[in-house]
């Protein structure tokens, strides 16, 4: 056999090994709590009231929040550090991202804390 078709093989097998992972047990990997950023650019003031109430919303999750008014230009900027779950930190860009003149960016960290039953009956 040539020795590229080995390499490609194993590669596909690892691959193939993490997807049936991911498709047998899909919770378990949704279920670890991730730490990252979020920013928002909200232009005018129609959609701050409802951002505030999503971030009221969701402030189990966030861990430190900053906002900056750009007055000049008209838009403010809020940046935050979250730690939650992939389902629910999906869940506050997505809402957030659908507001009118409001856009959401996401950066997550590989870091990865397994959330156990007990922790997660508390919440």
């Amino acid at each position: 056999m040539h020795p590229d078709f080995l390499r490609d093989s194993k590669y596909c097998f690892k691959v193939v090994r993490e997807v049936f992972k991911q498709i047998s047990n899909p919770k378990e990997h949704l279920m670890e709590k991730r730490i990252g950023t979020i920013t928002i650019l909200i232009k005018g003031t129609v959609s701050v009231p409802a951002v505030n109430t999503l971030l009221s919303e969701y402030s189990s999750i966030i861990l430190a929040r900053q906002g900056l008014p750009l007055h000049n230009r008209n838009i403010h900027v809020i940046s935050l550090v979250i730690e939650g779950t992939l389902d629910v930190i999906n869940a506050l860009t997505g809402k957030i991202g659908r507001l009118k003149d409001v856009e959401v960016k996401s950066i997550l960290t590989k870091y990865k804390e397994e959330q156990d039953d007990e922790q997660e009956r508390k919440e």
